[in-house]
């Protein structure tokens, strides 16, 4: 054989090598995603249930946990809420923040993982900002009529 049609085969094994192993970290990037948004959600749900369980929340207070932010190692977890009314959300987050590694160690009872996530948790101003949209646009409404 000659060495250009041996060369030309080497080249083509070589492309076809690289666009198979793109194709695989693609799909295994794809799959990882998908684990840490499902986790992400199921820590979100058991999490709201566990706070709602045991929290003593301030009277009148109301906390909802607006999203999960996971790392792909599944070691940390950035907890995102809201709290209603928002005069009380720097009590709030002053008891999230005390009572992390509690809640830490009631997530890891309820959710199988091979890692607890340590809990970082977070003030969603996006919460305020839509109930402050919500006032303005009822308080243009009521002028208009």
């Amino acid at each position: 054989m000659s060495r250009s049609i041996i060369a030309g085969g080497l080249v083509a094994v070589k492309k076809a090598a690289t666009l198979y192993i793109s194709i695989l970290l693609s799909y295994t990037t794809r799959l990882m995603s998908q684990k840490t948004a499902q986790v992400a959600e199921l820590i979100r749900h058991e999490l709201a249930a566990i706070m709602a369980r045991e929290l003593e929340l301030p009277a009148g207070a109301l906390v909802t946990i607006t999203q999960v932010e996971i790392s792909p190692d599944l070691e940390n977890a950035v907890i995102w809420v809201t709290v209603t009314p928002e005069a009380q959300a720097g009590v709030v987050y002053g008891l999230l923040r005390d009572k992390r590694t509690e809640l830490r160690h009631l997530l890891t009872e309820q959710v199988k993982l091979r890692v607890a996530p340590k809990l970082r948790f977070r003030m969603d101003k996006a919460g305020g900002l839509v109930v402050e949209v919500e006032r303005l646009l009822q308080e243009i409404h009521g002028e208009k009529k």
